[in-house]
């Protein structure tokens, strides 16, 4: 940061550029450089503050332990995991949240929620801002690792560590891809 700086500075005084610019384009970019350098040395104070903050509360906020159904053999969920979409305005606190890795898991889990009269909901990374993703009392389905839909996930891990939690998910329902050709033909079709 510093070496950059002072390039620019002995760029601005030496006499060969000094012939060439008056001496108020000389001041001007002087100043600019000036408060350019500033600002990056500002912004990274701001963020090393903002990292360490946020792992200050990852810390006193952990992520809750993952537990296996005591129905649904081999299942991962938490009870009373409180959700909270990515832009805070919608609140509610399902019965059971699920951390399905399969198809059949997820269908095993939609049997159970029948069974017991409850309703299933899914969520990704929570950036929907309707209120359709789960009720209070009810059964919500995680398609991702709550290691990485947090709150407080880059906080936590960083972005290197998201993605390592990805990898060790290890999900069969990774291979998810949005069909193109359907929502093509829909929009297509509603045009008309």
């Amino acid at each position: 940061m510093f070496s950059g700086f002072w390039k620019t500075v002995k760029k601005l005084l030496s006499p060969v550029y000094c012939a060439l610019k008056s001496g108020l384009d000389i001041l001007k970019k002087l100043f600019k450089k000036v408060v350019d350098f500033l600002e990056a040395g500002m912004k990274s104070v701001v963020v090393a503050i903002g990292h360490t903050i946020a792992k200050i509360v990852a810390w006193a906020y952990p992520i809750p332990e993952y537990e296996t159904h005591d129905v649904l053999d081999g299942i991962q969920c938490i009870k009373g995991l409180k959700f909270e979409n990515t832009e805070q305005t919608i609140y509610n606190t399902p019965q059971v949240t699920f951390f399905p890795r399969t198809v059949e898991e997820i269908s095993r889990i939609i049997q159970h929620a029948k069974a017991e009269g409850r309703r299933v909901r899914a969520a990704g990374m929570k950036h929907s801002w309707t209120d359709l993703f789960s009720n209070d009392g009810e059964y919500l389905m995680y398609l991702l690792p709550l290691e990485v839909t947090d709150h407080l996930t880059f906080g936590r891990i960083g972005l290197a560590g998201a993605e390592a939690e990805l990898s060790k998910w290890q999900s069969e329902l990774d291979c998810i891809e949005v069909n193109y050709f359907w929502i093509s033909y829909f929009l297509d079709f509603r045009s008309k």
